[in-house]
């Protein structure tokens, strides 16, 4: 009986910690593709600004 429960417990103990471990890199995932879309918006929001300022530059030196 008690390789039987040894085995049970080995087997409780690999299942228990896969499962923390998936849902711990699930939440690493979900915020590693937040921050990237955080940087995609950042990097369009710069894109326009610097293009609004070289818009604003050819306006006052076409003067």
């Amino acid at each position: 009986m008690l390789p039987v429960l040894a085995a049970h417990r080995l087997h409780v103990a690999e299942t228990c910690i896969t499962k923390g471990l998936r849902e711990f890199r699930d939440e690493v995932m979900t915020g590693v593709r937040d921050l990237k879309g955080s940087v995609s918006t950042l990097h369009e929001r710069m894109d326009r600004f610097i293009e609004g300022d070289k818009m604003v530059r050819k306006r006052t030196q076409g003067l």
